[in-house]
């Protein structure tokens, strides 16, 4: 068998600079899958939708499960904001998709006394919101509409749904309903919804204007016997 012929100085140096480019490549990749890595390492996770946006998406979802009788056959559902409107550009974008295929149609009525038309009534969190809630919820008593606004004891006041703030985590919302509220005014809400949401004990009525209801536990107690109202 011949003896295999050595290699000279040239190829070797041309196997040489051969491997150490193919160690470089090398090098690139693991650095480029590194830095890969590092990125998905340090992306930041999907951001959580805020409280608003949450508030939002439910206040469309309501209509869904609420049932008004003067909506049979109608082709619009009437969606109210009383006060400065919370939700922004959120609120017109939602609008955009029919609810049981009726066409939303925002309002802002500057009064309660205005808000005849409305079918569903939001009352935004605001000062002068508060200082006329009882007021507002009298007025709205006899509208048809379903009320729903997130100022604090709203549902307990009179209103049929409150997107409370969750008592265990901030950036969830808490739904409370007052089923005598959405009774007295013929507004039937659908099963569905009141089994996630908290129901306010069947002893809470209206108060009169300037009026705020009394202390109620589970069973009613410490708001009976009437009168069921401070003034």
């Amino acid at each position: 068998r011949p003896k295999p012929r050595p290699h000279t100085h040239e190829e070797i140096v041309n196997t040489f600079l051969g491997m150490r480019k193919i160690c470089l490549r090398g090098q690139a990749l693991l650095l480029l899958l590194i830095g890969c890595i590092s990125l998905l390492w340090t992306a930041p996770t999907v951001a959580q939708p805020s409280l608003l946006a949450v508030k939002a998406a439910l206040l469309f979802k309501l209509p869904r499960f609420t049932y008004l009788t003067h909506l049979e056959g109608s082709s619009v559902l009437n969606l109210c904001i009383v006060g400065t409107n919370p939700f922004g550009d959120a609120l017109h974008a939602l609008a955009q998709t029919p609810i049981d295929a009726r066409t939303v149609v925002l309002h802002t009525p500057a009064t309660a006394e205005t808000a005849q038309v409305c079918d569903i009534i939001f009352i935004a969190d605001t000062a002068e919101n508060k200082r006329n809630l009882n007021e507002n919820i009298q007025t709205f008593s006899t509208y048809h509409a379903l009320t729903v606004s997130d100022i604090a004891g709203f549902a307990q006041a009179g209103g049929m749904v409150e997107l409370a703030a969750h008592a265990q985590d901030s950036s969830k919302v808490h739904i409370l309903i007052n089923p005598t509220a959405a009774a007295r005014q013929g507004v039937k809400l659908n099963a569905q919804l009141l089994r996630l949401a908290t129901l306010l004990p069947q002893c809470v009525r209206f108060c009169p204007v300037r009026c705020a209801p009394k202390p109620f536990d589970a069973n009613c107690n410490g708001a009976l016997p009437p009168p069921l109202c401070w003034c």
